[in-house]
C-alpha cells in the first residue's frame, strides 16, 4: 500500500511539473540597467538577477550608489535601497512579483508609491517588519523604461539586509500562471506529505511493534505545514493579518520540531549502532531552543536559531558515524539503506541552506523525503526477498524424505512400546508392594488397637462385676458403663471398616452451638462462642461430623479443666477463588510438648494418663471423608488452637425446615405492655405452643436469633407497631426478614391512621391482630395461618 501511495505521489509531482509552459529566465543585470527589448515576455518570466545599485544612509551623499549583488544579504546595515533601470520595455504592462523579503519594504515604480509592507524606517523603533505576497503592476514611461526603487529596513534579522531571492517580472498570464501551478504544488505536496504521515502513524497504532514508523509520520506531517508556510508562502494568501513575529517563529519551530523526530527516527532505526546518551541531549537541547524560541523576542530568537544550526551539523556529522560503519560490509541491502538515510540527511541540510537563503529551491525538501521513503522500501522489499530465499534455503535443508521420516517414525514407536511396556509392569510392582505395605501396617494398628479395646472392656467388665457384687440396685454405673461399651465397639467398627458418609447441606453455626452446649456447659466450661450474622452451610454428614466435633470439643475440656474456658470462632475464608468455613476452637490449657506435635493425630497416642488416643485420629479420619482441612497451632503453656476447614456451599432447606431439636413451637411477642404480654402467653398456652417474650426491639431481634440457630422452632412473631427505642414495628419487620426471609410476622396495633395498618402485607406482615382483640380472634388468626 505505502509503494503504491508513494509512486503516485512521484508519478503526480512529474505531471504538474510538466503541465506549466512558462519558462523562468535569468537575466544578467550589469551595473544596476538592464536591458529587455529582445525578451520574449508573452511566455518568459524574467529573473532580475545581478548588479543592483544600493544606497546606504550612513552615507552623508545619497547620490553615491554602491553594486550589489542579488540575490544576497548586506552585512551590518538595517536600511537600505535598491535601484533598478529596466530599458526596452515596449507597449507593455508589467507584473513584478517580490519573492521572501523578511522585513519591511516599500516599491516605487517610476517614483510613485505602488508596495508598502511593514513601516519602512532608518530607525530602529519606527521600523516593523511584515509578511505579504502581492503582485505590483507596472507600467513603463514614455521612453520605454522603468525604474524599480526597493527601500528595505531590517532591524530584527541578525543575517542582514536585502533580497534572499530575487523578483521576478512577466505579463499578467505568465506571472500569474507560475503563481497558481507553485499554489497547486505547493497544496499537493503538502497533502500527499500529510496523508503519508498518517498512513504511517496508522501503521505503527495497527502493529504498535515500531517506533520508527510513528517519528516517520510525525515528520511528513510537520513538513507538510512547513511546505505551506515557505515557497509561496500560500499561508499568507489565506491569512493576510498573520503579526511577522509569530510567522516567522512558527516558521523556525518547524525546524526545531523536524530536528527533534529526525533524530528519534535515526535513533530508533539504527539504535543497536549509536549511543542513547548523545541521541537524548541532541533532543533535549532541540526541545529547550524549541520553548526558547517561542519565549525570546526579535532579534533574539533568530539568533538562536543561528546558534541551532551548529547542534544539526553536530548531529550529521554523528549519524554519518554507523553509515560509515556500514560501509565496511557491502552489500545491496546496507547500500539502499545507506542511499535512503543519505537522502534524509540531505532533506534535512536542504532545509538549513534554504532557512540561510543560500538555497531557493524549497521544493527539494519534501521531494528528497520521498525519494528516501522509495529508498527505504525498496531496501525492505531487497530485505525481504533475501530473507524469502534463506528460508527457501533452510527448509531444502531441513527437508526429509518420505522413507526416511516413515523409517525414524517406525524406530521411535518401537522404542516406546517397549519403554511403556516397561513402566507398566514397574508400576503394577509398585502397587502391589504398596498394597502389602498398606494392609501390614492396618493388621499392625488393628492388633495394637484391638489390644487397647480388650484391656478397656476388660476393666469395664471388673468394674461392672464389683458393682453386680455391691449393689444390685445400681443401675445407673452400669448404663453408663454399657454406654462406653458401645463407644469403645463402635470406634473399632469405623476404624477397621468406615461407614459410608450421606452428605447434605447443613448449618455449621446450629451444629456449633448444640454440640457447645451439649459438652463444655455439661462440664463445667465457660466458653465464647462468635458466629457470623448469616448461617454457613457446608455438605456434611452430620451424625458423623458431631463425632468429630465431640471429639475435638472433649480434647478441649480435657486440657482446660485448670483454666476452664474455650474460645470458638466461625467464620470464612477464601482460598483459590473458592469460599472456605473455618470452625476455630482455642483452648487455654499447658499445650502440647514440640517432640509430641507430629503424632498428636496417630491413633493410640496420647499425652494423658489412662486414654487411648483415639479421639483426634478419629477427628482427622471424618474431617478428611468430607474433604475437609484440620490444622494444629500449639503454642506450649499457653494452649492450642484447631482449625476445621470445610468448603462452603448454598443452603437447600428454608430456615423452617431445619432440623429442630424437638417437636415443641414457639411463638415470640415484641410488646412493651406488660399486662399485653401475659395476655398473650395465656392465649398462646392455650393452643398448645410455648410464649416467648421480649420489650423492645433489640431483645426481640436477638431473642428471635438465638433461637433460631439453636434450631428452635419459632413458628411466628407478634409485634406491636409502637415501641420504645430507635425500632417501631416496621423496622423489626424488615430485620427479622433479613435473617430469615420465611418468618411469619403478625401486626398488633390499635393504631388506625397508619399506613402499616392498612396493607400490613406490603411492609413484611402476613396479618394484622387489632386491639382490643378477644381470644377468638386470636384463635382464628392463628389456625387461618396453617402452621
Amino acid at each position: 500500500m505505502k509503494v503504491k501511495s508513494i509512486f503516485f505521489c512521484i508519478f503526480t509531482l512529474l505531471f504538474l511539473n510538466s503541465c506549466t509552459k512558462v519558462n523562468v529566465i535569468k537575466s544578467n543585470i550589469i551595473n544596476g540597467e538592464l536591458d529587455v527589448s529582445a525578451f520574449n515576455f508573452n511566455t518568459d518570466i524574467l529573473l532580475l538577477n545581478g548588479e543592483w545599485k544600493t544606497i546606504n544612509k550612513k552615507n552623508s551623499d545619497f547620490t553615491i550608489k554602491e553594486i550589489t549583488k542579488v540575490p544576497g544579504l548586506i552585512k551590518n546595515k538595517s536600511f537600505v535601497t535598491y535601484t533598478l533601470q529596466i530599458k526596452g520595455i515596449k507597449n507593455k504592462i508589467l507584473v513584478m512579483k517580490l519573492r521572501r523579503i523578511l522585513t519591511a519594504y516599500t516599491v516605487r515604480v517610476n517614483g510613485v508609491l505602488l508596495l508598502e509592507n511593514g513601516i519602512v524606517s532608518d530607525i530602529k523603533e519606527q521600523s516593523k517588519p511584515c509578511f505579504s505576497n502581492k503582485l505590483i503592476i507596472m507600467q513603463p514611461d514614455d521612453q520605454g523604461m522603468i525604474h524599480i526603487e526597493i527601500n528595505v529596513s531590517n532591524f530584527h534579522d541578525p543575517r542582514g539586509t536585502g533580497l534572499f531571492e530575487p523578483p521576478l517580472i512577466g505579463m499578467m498570464t505568465p506571472v500569474y500562471n507560475n503563481k497558481l501551478f507553485k499554489i497547486l504544488f505547493t497544496i499537493f505536496l503538502s497533502t500527499t506529505l500529510l496523508t503519508l504521515g498518517v498512513l504511517y502513524l496508522m501503521t505503527y497504532v495497527a502493529r504498535k511493534k515500531n517506533n520508527a514508523d510513528m517519528y516517520f509520520g510525525m515528520l511528513l506531517i510537520i513538513s507538510s505545514f512547513r511546505v505551506l508556510m515557505t515557497g509561496e508562502r500560500f499561508l499568507l494568501d489565506l491569512f493576510t493579518n498573520i503579526p511577522w513575529g509569530i510567522y516567522f517563529k512558527i516558521e523556525i519551530g518547524t525546524i526545531y520540531l523536524i530536528t527533534i523526530f529526525v533524530t528519534l527516527f535515526i535513533y530508533s532505526s539504527i539504535e543497536n549502532m549509536l549511543k542513547n546518551i548523545v541521541w537524548n541531549i541532541f533532543i533535549i537541547i532541540s526541545f529547550i531552543f524549541l520553548l526558547l524560541n517561542f519565549i525570546l523576542p526579535p532579534p533574539f530568537f533568530i539568533t538562536l536559531f543561528l546558534i541551532f544550526y551548529i547542534q544539526i551539523f553536530i548531529m550529521i556529522s554523528f549519524t554519518l558515524i554507523p553509515i560509515m560503519l556500514f560501509l565496511r560490509k557491502k552489500s545491496s541491502i546496507r547500500m539502499f539503506s545507506i542511499a535512503s538515510f543519505i537522502l534524509l540527511l540531505s532533506s534535512f541540510l536542504f532545509n538549513i541552506l534554504y532557512s540561510l537563503g543560500l538555497s531557493s529551491i524549497e521544493f527539494l525538501i519534501p521531494i528528497t523525503l520521498l525519494l528516501f521513503m522509495i529508498m527505504q522500501l525498496f531496501s525492505f522489499s531487497k530485505n525481504l526477498t533475501q530473507s524469502l530465499q534463506e528460508s527457501q534455503k533452510y527448509a531444502q535443508l531441513l527437508n526429509l524424505t518420505q522413507n526416511e521420516q516413515f523409517q525414524i517414525n517406525s524406530r521411535l514407536d518401537e522404542v516406546l512400546k517397549k519403554r511403556n511396556k516397561q513402566l507398566e509392569e514397574k508400576i503394577a510392582e509398585n502397587k502391589k508392594l504398596t498394597n502389602e505395605v498398606y494392609e501390614l501396617k492396618k493388621l499392625s494398628t488393628v492388633s495394637l488397637f484391638t489390644a487397647g479395646i480388650i484391656e478397656e472392656i476388660n476393666e469395664l467388665s471388673t468394674q461392672i462385676d464389683t458393682t453386680i457384687l455391691q449393689s444390685e440396685s445400681d443401675k445407673s454405673f452400669i448404663t453408663i458403663t454399657n454406654n462406653k461399651l458401645k463407644k469403645l465397639t463402635n470406634q473399632l467398627r469405623n476404624f477397621i471398616k468406615p461407614k459410608p458418609i450421606n452428605v447434605s447441606a447443613a448449618p455449621l453455626n446450629t451444629l456449633l452451638l448444640n454440640t457447645a452446649e451439649s459438652i463444655l456447659k455439661k462440664n463445667g466450661i465457660d466458653y465464647k462462642i462468635t458466629l457470623p450474622e448469616k448461617l454457613l452451610f457446608s455438605k456434611i454428614d452430620e451424625e458423623e461430623f458431631s463425632i468429630a466435633l465431640y471429639n475435638i470439643f472433649t480434647n478441649a475440656v480435657e486440657a482446660s479443666l485448670n483454666n476452664k474456658y474455650v474460645d470458638i470462632f466461625l467464620s470464612t475464608i477464601e482460598k483459590n477463588q473458592k469460599l472456605y468455613n473455618v470452625i476455630t476452637i482455642k483452648d487455654f490449657g499447658k499445650g502440647i510438648n514440640k517432640e509430641d506435635e507430629k503424632n498428636i493425630f496417630e491413633p493410640f497416642f496420647s499425652t494423658k494418663k489412662n486414654h487411648k488416643g483415639l479421639g483426634l485420629s478419629t477427628a482427622l479420619t471424618i474431617i478428611k471423608k468430607h474433604n475437609g482441612e484440620i490444622e494444629l497451632f500449639n503454642e506450649p503453656g499457653i494452649g492450642c488452637t484447631i482449625k476445621i476447614i470445610l468448603e462452603e456451599c448454598e443452603s437447600t432447606k428454608n430456615y423452617e425446615t431445619l432440623k429442630q431439636d424437638t417437636g415443641e413451637k414457639y411463638i415470640l411477642v415484641i410488646d412493651d405492655e406488660n399486662d399485653i404480654i401475659q395476655l398473650l402467653r395465656r392465649m398462646i398456652i392455650s393452643i398448645g405452643y410455648i410464649p416467648i417474650a421480649a420489650t423492645n426491639g433489640e431483645e426481640g431481634i436477638s431473642l428471635y436469633k438465638e433461637y433460631l440457630l439453636k434450631g428452635k422452632n419459632v413458628i411466628c412473631v407478634i409485634i406491636d407497631l409502637v415501641l420504645p427505642g430507635n425500632l417501631d414495628g416496621v423496622k423489626i419487620m424488615h430485620s427479622l426478614l433479613e435473617i430469615n426471609p420465611s418468618v411469619i410476622g403478625i401486626l398488633s396495633t390499635g393504631v388506625i391512621n397508619d399506613p402499616a395498618t392498612s396493607k400490613p402485607e406490603q411492609f413484611g406482615f402476613k396479618s394484622i391482630l387489632r386491639k382490643p382483640y378477644s381470644v377468638t380472634d386470636f384463635n382464628d388468626l392463628i389456625q387461618s395461618l396453617k402452621f
